[in-house]
């Protein structure tokens, strides 16, 4: 995760383009996600999407609605789920 995370500062400094900055910490979010550590999921996924509508690779019509943090989320057992 932190090389990736270092690319993509890398890049916003000036070193690449916005886009390739989104990309690399969609990939760091991508192992995050793996590794279980969702907070680091939330910041990455957060930060990406920032980027993609700065490099104006989104569209931006809708104003964007708030991710819930991660630790709101319902576990499926807990939640009272049947199957």
């Amino acid at each position: 995760m932190g090389a990736y995370e270092k690319a993509a500062h890398a890049n916003e400094r000036g070193g690449g383009t916005l886009w390739h900055a989104a990309k690399h910490l969609e990939t760091a979010a991508a192992i995050a996600k793996d590794l279980g550590k969702w907070d680091a999921v939330y910041d990455y996924t957060d930060r990406a999407a920032t980027l993609f509508v700065e490099a104006g690779k989104i569209a931006v019509g809708a104003p964007p609605q708030p991710l819930p943090h991660p630790s709101h989320a319902c576990d499926a057992a807990l939640c009272g789920s049947s199957m």
